[in-house]
């Protein structure tokens, strides 16, 4: 019986070949955080080999029948993967532990399942799927999909806890705000509840041409995203947290819901430090310094980590992020306004602000000031002449 695959599925296999190799090389590449990265590269081998195995099936599975269903059970491993390397790039999590290995229940009871159908021959494989599709099949489907969904809400609920933690100690989160994991999280999601839907519509015999091409465009995105996780981890160094920013994790680490309970400041000492702290702000300009975190104005006024932060959180309603940024519009606003000053580019503005990007300086203006910074310069811009009239 002479082979024949399409194009779409060469693609995908030439892909899925290429992520196995990728993987294998982020497994044994060294790094700072080299458990982050290996399971990284688990993660992009379960996308290849899953990718890989499914193309095979679906183009060779007369040929190679002992393929049928035999990545299956590797479903189950998908949401605890992505739920660990979010964790460990957050650094919430180091290394694994052994109750870590709950997780792989699942995983193992899918096997046990599929076990009957495993031993069975070639032969007998082709005809159970011959008549109709077990319901077993589909009810493993459903539940992977439900269980990497589950894992994906946790994950994004991780990263915005971490953000909010994050928020009290950085000025400037850049590379620390890990959007970019959020936003492939987000895909990782859609793609597996879209699986959901088309294998709930087979239940109910619902079958859809549009389906079949829908399929081919979730396989282009399947290649794309284990690309894009390869790109990550080779090119961008999210995973090297400077010495500095781990030790600020640490603290954030430390600092749960319950942080200031028990903190022994009294009303009189935070308005005492709340006062040292706007003194400082307005003589000192630490806004200017793109790097400022709660650890260096905490060492600089001499008080206590966990008590500038509660005076921060408290007096001004604000989070550290916001509280410097706070001063870094008011330093922009100046700039903006004056007629020689605001004849510099945007970008030179935000810098001598103390933003360290001028996205970031956009973004902070205008979530301040309601209008971004160009509006702002239109309507705000003094000249020589009208400030020589009113005065």
């Amino acid at each position: 019986m002479p082979l024949s695959i399409d194009f779409h599925s060469l693609v995908f296999i030439i892909a899925a070949v290429q992520g196995i190799i990728l993987s294998v090389f982020l497994f044994f590449r060294s790094d700072k955080n080299q458990v982050a990265n290996q399971v990284l590269s688990l993660l992009v081998g379960l996308f290849s080999v899953n990718l890989l195995i499914r193309e095979l099936t679906r183009n060779f599975h007369e040929t190679l029948p002992h393929l049928i269903a035999s990545s299956d059970p590797f479903l189950f491993l998908y949401g605890p993967f992505i739920f660990f390397y979010t964790k460990l790039i957050i650094r919430e999590k180091r290394s694994f532990s052994k109750p870590d290995m709950f997780h792989l229940i699942p995983f193992l009871v899918c096997i046990l399942l599929f076990l009957p159908f495993y031993i069975k021959s070639g032969e007998a494989k082709l005809d159970v799927i011959s008549e109709a599709l077990p319901g077993l099949f589909f009810y493993v489907w459903i539940s992977a999909c439900i269980h990497i969904a589950a894992y994906v809400f946790l994950a994004i609920g991780s990263i915005n806890e971490y953000r909010y933690k994050i928020k009290q100690r950085f000025s400037s989160i850049g590379k620390l705000d890990f959007k970019w994991l959020q936003y492939i999280l987000v895909v990782n999601l859609i793609i597996w509840l879209f699986d959901a839907f088309v294998i709930t519509s087979h239940l109910l015999g619902i079958e859809l041409e549009a389906f079949v091409k829908i399929d081919q465009f979730m396989g282009y995105i399947l290649s794309g995203f284990i690309y894009f996780l390869g790109y990550r981890a080779l090119v961008k160094h999210e995973h090297s947290i400077k010495q500095k920013t781990g030790s600020e994790l640490q603290l954030i680490k430390s600092s749960g819901a319950k942080k200031y309970e028990r903190s022994g400041l009294t009303l009189l000492k935070a308005e005492e430090y709340k006062k040292e702290l706007l003194d400082y702000m307005e003589n000192e300009n630490p806004h200017l310094n793109p790097e400022i975190t709660l650890s260096d104005l905490s060492e600089a006024l001499s008080i206590p980590n966990n008590h500038l932060s509660q005076v921060i959180n408290q007096k001004f309603d604000k989070n550290f992020f916001d509280f410097v940024n706070g001063y870094r519009i008011e330093e922009a606003k100046e700039w903006l306004s004056d007629s020689e000053r605001s004849k510099e580019t945007m970008l030179m503005i935000a810098f001598e602000s103390g933003f360290k990007s001028k996205s970031t300086f956009n973004n902070a203006f205008k979530k301040h000031e309601g209008i971004t910074p160009s509006q702002y310069k239109k309507e705000h811009s003094i000249s020589p002449s009208s400030s020589r009239s009113g005065s």
